[in-house]
């Protein structure tokens, strides 16, 4: 018997009564390594069918830069000859080169002068959402917008 008159209600000695005293424990664990298996596998479906399309070659464009995008636009071709991909894409490196000169024209040109905006419109825009909200930009046009203060 127990200092107060009664029985324990679960033995104190051996493996069983270990796995009782911890049985919190036990169970915080499992819970978290069934989160961490169930966020592996999540992780690997997701990404599953981007592996596939890795494997082509890799195109980056990089935007933004002025005349250095031009001076550093190369790409490695295959040296085993010229065969009929080689030479399309040079032709492709040629037609890419001469976009990108076009796109630095502009990016030199001015910004166009800013719409100034009532404090009345500016409050319409901070409280609509939604399609009223796109027609709302979209009367003010693709100009800046300058808040007047």
């Amino acid at each position: 018997m127990g200092a107060g008159g009664y029985a324990p209600l679960y033995p104190q000695h051996g493996a069983a009564g270990w796995l009782r005293r911890n049985s919190g424990l036990l169970g915080l664990l499992s819970v978290l390594l069934l989160c961490l298996i169930a966020g592996l596998l999540i992780g690997h479906w997701a990404t599953q069918g981007k592996a596939s399309t890795a494997a082509g070659p890799q195109v980056v464009k990089i935007e933004g830069l002025g005349a250095l995008a031009t001076g550093a636009a190369t790409s490695t071709t295959p040296s085993a000859g010229k065969t009929a991909a080689a030479k399309s894409s040079a032709k492709e490196e040629a037609e890419e080169e001469k976009e990108a000169v076009k796109e630095t024209k502009a990016e030199k040109a001015p910004p166009a002068p800013a719409t100034k905006v009532s404090s009345s419109t500016l409050q319409k825009l901070t409280t609509s959402s939604g399609k009223k909200h796109e027609e709302e930009i979209n009367a003010l046009g693709s100009k800046p917008i300058e808040t007047g203060g």
